[in-house]
C-alpha cells in the first residue's frame, strides 16, 4: 500500500459524468482523495495546489480541452500526475495525440467498473515502482512523495534539469511496460480504417507500415457473432461470460489459428460489438482454403464452449493485400449481408453464391395482394390464416440479393398495415406501443429467421389484443343493447331495428347477441316482455289490455296466448291466483 492516500482528480464539464466517475472511483477505492474540476483551467489549478497522482480528464472541456490540459501538465516544474483521457469519441486520432503528449491510457464513455479497476491497478503499480526508486529522499511536492536520495548536495556535478529527468524516466517506463490501451486502440483504428475505407493519410500509412507487415496474397474475413441461445458460464462460479471476455477470446483464437498460415491482424471496433475484422496475408505455399478451414474449426470449438454462434463473410482473395484490402473487405461485407438469409453459423465466401442467388423483385400488385390478404385475416381475428399469409409473404420478400434493410422494412410495413387496418378497435396506448415494438424489434433482428419469428409473435400479439378489445367493446355494446330493450319494451322492437340502432349488420348482430345473451334475439325479447308483464300484473291494478300495450303487444289476444304459453295460465288467472295467496299469507 502507498504511504499516503492517493489523490485522483476527475475533470469533466458535464456534472453527471463527472460525479458518476468520481463516485465510481470512491466505491472502488474508498481511501483515495478524490477531487473534481469542471474545466481544464480549474483542473490545472488543482494539479498545482493538491498534486493528485492520477487525473481522469474529458477531451472536450471549456477554457482548456483535455489535450491542452495534458500539454500544460507536461510543462509543470513538479512531479506530474498519470493522466488518463476519457471521451465519447470513437475517432482514435485523439488517442494518438494523447500518446504523444504522455497520456497513460484512453477510456471511452461510459466507463465500466471493470475497465476503471484495471486502469487504477496498473497506475498503482507504476506509482509503487516510482516510490520504491525514490525511497528515503526528501519531499518535492505537496502530495508527500520522497525525492531521490542525496538531493542536490549529494551530486558530483550540476543537477540535471528536472523536466528532462522526468521525461527520460517516462520514456524508459513506457518502453518497459506492455502496450497501453490507447496505443492498442489506435492500432486497431488504423487497421479498421485500412480495411474498410482504404484512405489512410501519409502519417497514418507510415504508422500502419510500422505496426503491420502484411503484403502479397491475402484476403479480409469478417466474423459475426449471433446472440447466445443461453448465457455461457465460466468454469468456476457458473456466472455468464462477459461480452468483453468473449470478444477477447475470439480474437485470440482466430489469430492463433491463423498464425502458422498467415501474417494476420484483427480489429474489433467498439461501434460494431458483434463483428471481428481479420486481415490475413497468406504465407508462401499456404492454401487459403485449408487455413480458413482450420480457422473455422477453432472458432466453432470456442463458440460451442461459450454458447454462441459465429458466421463469417470471406472476402475475395487479392494478390496485393496491402493495396486492395478495402475491396476484399467490401466483398466480405457483401457476403455477410447474404448470411442474413442463411442458417446461423454459415461461413460464406464472396464468390460462392454470386448473382445466381438474386431473384426478381415481386411485382407491386403481388405485394399489394399479400398485404390485403394479411390485413383481412388479421381484422377477422383469424390467427391461423393470418399466420399462414404472413409466412408466405415473408418468403416472397426474402431474397439473398435483397439488402437486409429493405427486407426488414418490408416486414415492418406488412405488420403496420395490419395495425392500421385494426387500430380503430384498439386502445390508443396499445396501438402506439405495438407500433413502436414492431419497428424496434424487427429492425434489431440480426437474421431473417429471427425476423420471421419476431413478426409471427408480433402478429399473434396484435390479434390477441384485438380479440380482447373487441370482446370488451362488444360486451359494453351488448349491455347497452339490453338496457335499450328494457327501456323500449312498449315499442315495436325487431332484430333489424336494434342492430341498426347500434350500427351493426343484422346477421353479425344476431350471432353476437346470441353469444352474449345465450339465446336468440327473438327469444330474449319475448322473455323480457313476459317478465315485465308478470311484474305489472302483481304490482299494479292496470288492466290486462294496458299491460299488453306497455310491453309491446297491440293485440291483447296474442299477448294472452304468449303469456299462457310461458306461465301455463292466462294473465287474469295469474293475477287472481297470486292475489289469493297474498291474502292468505297476510291473514
Amino acid at each position: 500500500m502507498m504511504a499516503e492516500p492517493i489523490g485522483v482528480l476527475v475533470a469533466d464539464d458535464e456534472p453527471r459524468q463527472r460525479r458518476g466517475l468520481a463516485a465510481l472511483i470512491r466505491s472502488l477505492r474508498p481511501g483515495y482523495r478524490v477531487y473534481e474540476a469542471k474545466n481544464g483551467k480549474e483542473a490545472l489549478k488543482l494539479v498545482r495546489e493538491s498534486a493528485p497522482e492520477i487525473v481522469f480528464t474529458d477531451i472536450q472541456m471549456p477554457l482548456a480541452s483535455g489535450l491542452e490540459f495534458l500539454e500544460a501538465v507536461g510543462r509543470l516544474q513538479q512531479a506530474q500526475p498519470k493522466v488518463v483521457l476519457v471521451s465519447v469519441y470513437s475517432e482514435f486520432s485523439y488517442a494518438q495525440q494523447a500518446l504523444r503528449l504522455g497520456a497513460k491510457d484512453y477510456l471511452l464513455k461510459p466507463v465500466r467498473p471493470e475497465q476503471l479497476s484495471d486502469v487504477l491497478e496498473k497506475l498503482e503499480k507504476q506509482l509503487r515502482r516510482e516510490q520504491a526508486r525514490s525511497a528515503g529522499g526528501r519531499r518535492t511536492h505537496p502530495a508527500g512523495w520522497p525525492e531521490p536520495a542525496g538531493g542536490a548536495a549529494g551530486l558530483s556535478g550540476p543537477e540535471p534539469d528536472a523536466g528532462a529527468r522526468d521525461a527520460a524516466a517516462s520514456v524508459q517506463q513506457r518502453e518497459a511496460e506492455p502496450e497501453s490501451l490507447a496505443s492498442r486502440l489506435y492500432g486497431e483504428h488504423l487497421l479498421y480504417k485500412w480495411m474498410t475505407a482504404g484512405d489512410l493519410t501519409g502519417c497514418e500509412r507510415a504508422e500502419w507500415e510500422r505496426r503491420f507487415r502484411m503484403a502479397g496474397r491475402g484476403c479480409v474475413l469478417v466474423l459475426e457473432t449471433a446472440e447466445p441461445a443461453c448465457a455461457a458460464s465460466d468454469s468456476a462460479g457458473g456466472k455468464p461470460a462477459h461480452p468483453a471476455e468473449w470478444r477477447g477470446m475470439l480474437r485470440q483464437t482466430a489469430l492463433r489459428a491463423l498464425a502458422a498460415h498467415a501474417d494476420a491482424a484483427a480489429a474489433a471496433p467498439e461501434h460494431e460489438p458483434r463483428r471481428l475484422y481479420i486481415a490475413a496475408a497468406w504465407k508462401d505455399g499456404c492454401r487459403s482454403d485449408d487455413a480458413i478451414g482450420k480457422l473455422r474449426e477453432a472458432v466453432q470449438r470456442l463458440a460451442r464452449l461459450y454458447g454462441r454462434t459465429v458466421g463469417a463473410g470471406i472476402g475475395r482473395e487479392t494478390p496485393q493485400l496491402e493495396r486492395e484490402a478495402h475491396a476484399s473487405c467490401r466483398s466480405a461485407l457483401e457476403a455477410l449481408d447474404r448470411l442474413f438469409y442463411a442458417p446461423p453459423g454459415t461461413w460464406l465466401a464472396a464468390d460462392a453464391a454470386g448473382d445466381a442467388e438474386r431473384r426478381e423483385e415481386r411485382a407491386p400488385l403481388d405485394a399489394v395482394r399479400d398485404a390485403d390478404a394479411l390485413e383481412q385475416a388479421a381484422a377477422a381475428c383469424d390467427e391461423p390464416r393470418a399466420t399462414e399469409v404472413l409466412m408466405a409473404s415473408l418468403e416472397r420478400i426474402a431474397a439473398p440479393g435483397t439488402p437486409p434493410m429493405r427486407s426488414k422494412l418490408a416486414a415492418v410495413q406488412l405488420l403496420l398495415g395490419c395495425l392500421k387496418r385494426t387500430e380503430s378497435a384498439l386502445d390508443e396506448a396499445d396501438s402506439r406501443e405495438l407500433s413502436e415494438r414492431i419497428e424496434r424489434q424487427i429492425m434489431a433482428c440480426p437474421s431473417w429467421a429471427e425476423v420471421k419469428a419476431a413478426a409471427e409473435l408480433l402478429l399473434r400479439d396484435l390479434i390477441g389484443r384485438l380479440k380482447v378489445s373487441r370482446q370488451s367493446r362488444s360486451e359494453l355494446i351488448m349491455r347497452k343493447c339490453r338496457e335499450y330493450i328494457d327501456a323500449h319494451l312498449h315499442e315495436s322492437l325487431g332484430l333489424e331495428s336494434v342492430a341498426q340502432r347500434f350500427y351493426y349488420n343484422p346477421s353479425y348482430f344476431s350471432i353476437l347477441f346470441k353469444q352474449h345473451a345465450g339465446m336468440p334475439f327473438s327469444e330474449y325479447l319475448v322473455q323480457t316482455r313476459m317478465r315485465k308483464a308478470r311484474e305489472l300484473l302483481l304490482q299494479t291494478n292496470f288492466r290486462v289490455a294496458d299491460i299488453a300495450r306497455r310491453v309491446g303487444y297491440r293485440d291483447t289476444k296474442y299477448f294472452n296466448k304468449v303469456f299462457r304459453k310461458m306461465f301455463l295460465c292466462s294473465p287474469d288467472e295469474f293475477r287472481r291466483m297470486f292475489a289469493l295467496r297474498k291474502e292468505a299469507g297476510d291473514g
